[in-house]
């Protein structure tokens, strides 16, 4: 039987599979064929992938006798899941597809990167809510965390703020109803939630209807944000690869830690360790690499080749692999478990897949997506149905109407948004 973490095909892809062979040889047992088979039973053959019925050409309505349109039985269901605003009319991609897929990457992350007026927009709120807390407590401190102090967020994602305090209890039921009463959000759409790190108080902005997370006196805040900063300055496509998978755990309601999807966190040092443990360096550090042959091998990575039930996924001095039992994590609580370990860089005894128990839903979609990029790279998805507005990338993400509505009314309601921020300052601390 074959001890590695990986596949057999893995061996010939990855460089530091040889090694983790000789190392753990005795921990792991690979998973069988017939698992693989009840799994993913669409992934194993792709005569029989290409041959299910919700993968058929849609086939034209016939009239009966009647007069009446009748559908074929198998017909495919077309779900419509949203649009490829990031595909401008007339534009002509390269005729080699992966090449293609490079060039979508890119101008999805164009389009999806926030403009001056989102980011206003943003700070506005930011502002709005630190004057009613500094109003409250005044000798606490408001801090920006997560995607929006290092660049790398969505029009869709939360904005997240660290408020810093003495408390003997934290003070969720007072900061709810005082932001109810300022106006400053919407107040059936405010939430209480318990998460591994703490309290967290969700609420939804009323002036611009965006998703705020609060929480209190989180230690490494900042210092995540500052480690993040530092692995985009020497990964340059960590940002572009992150915007991707992002909307794509967005789409699949994957990404929200509270219902337990995958952190901001957790997705950025999969990435790290996919790009520090990839057979070509030079590639993986490159602002030239192929987007499109990245995002490829990181669905086959963590979709068809890596083992959840054993390995972990370390990033400090250089990136590893590491048996789950060896951890600091596991060894200190007999009770954790968790599907995806990714032991945290700033905290050895913080397993930041811990809360992710939707793990499987996760490598099913990375494994579905690995698929479906692979039969678009060899001629099998042409026509239409498949590839919405000639997309490639749209084959497996899209960007729902509401938040291109969204967009538009923020970039409508700019001059608004900069009277509301006058004052602010751009550079400061807590932004």
């Amino acid at each position: 039987m074959d001890p590695t973490p990986f596949s057999t095909k893995s061996r010939r892809n990855f460089r530091n599979v040889g090694n983790i062979w000789n190392d753990f040889s005795t921990i792991h047992q690979p998973t069988s064929k017939v698992v693989i088979e009840r799994n993913f039973p669409l992934l194993t053959n792709t005569r029989r992938w290409f041959s299910h019925p919700y993968f058929r050409k849609k086939i034209e309505p016939t009239v009966d006798q009647l007069g009446n349109l009748t559908r074929p039985k198998f017909q495919s269901k077309k779900i419509v899941y949203g649009s490829c605003p990031w595909v401008f009319p007339n534009k002509c991609y390269d005729s080699r597809p992966i090449m293609a897929l490079h060039e979508e990457i890119n101008d999805f992350y164009n389009y999806m990167s926030p403009t001056p007026q989102e980011h206003a927009a943003r700070k506005a709120v930011i502002r709005n809510i630190e004057a009613v807390i500094i109003e409250l407590w005044p000798s606490a401190r408001v801090q920006v965390i997560g995607s929006f102090r290092t660049g790398l967020y969505l029009p869709s994602s939360d904005i997240n703020l660290l408020v810093i305090g003495n408390w003997s209890r934290f003070p969720l039921n007072t900061l709810k109803h005082v932001m109810a009463k300022k106006g400053v959000c919407i107040e059936k759409f405010i939430s209480v939630f318990e998460s591994t790190r703490g309290p967290v108080l969700k609420l939804r902005d009323k002036l611009f209807d965006f998703e705020i997370q609060i929480s209190f006196n989180e230690s490494n805040g900042p210092q995540v944000s500052e480690l993040i900063k530092e692995y985009k300055a020497k990964y340059p496509i960590l940002g572009k690869l992150a915007l991707v998978l992002k909307q794509f755990l967005y789409q699949r309601g994957l990404h929200e830690v509270l219902f337990g999807g995958l952190s901001y966190y957790g997705l950025i040092m999969m990435i790290v360790s996919f790009l520090q443990l990839h057979p070509r360096p030079n590639d993986a550090m490159s602002s030239n690499a192929n987007l499109g042959v990245m995002l490829i091998e990181f669905f086959e990575l963590y979709g068809r080749r890596f083992n959840y039930s054993v390995t972990a996924l370390k990033t400090k001095k250089g990136g590893s692999y590491s048996p789950k039992n060896e951890l600091a994590v596991h060894t200190s609580s007999v009770e954790h478990s968790s599907m995806l370990c990714i032991e945290d860089p700033l905290n050895s005894f913080i397993d930041l897949g811990h809360g992710f128990f939707r793990a499987l839903h996760a490598r099913q979609a990375f494994a579905l997506a690995f698929a479906t990029l692979n039969m678009v790279m060899n001629g099998f998805c042409d026509d239409d149905d498949s590839r919405p507005q000639g997309s490639i990338l749209g084959t497996i993400i899209r960007v729902s109407p509401a938040v291109i509505r969204q967009r538009q009314e923020v970039s409508n309601n700019f001059l608004v948004i900069t009277s509301a921020i006058k004052g602010l300052d751009v550079n400061s601390a807590s932004v």
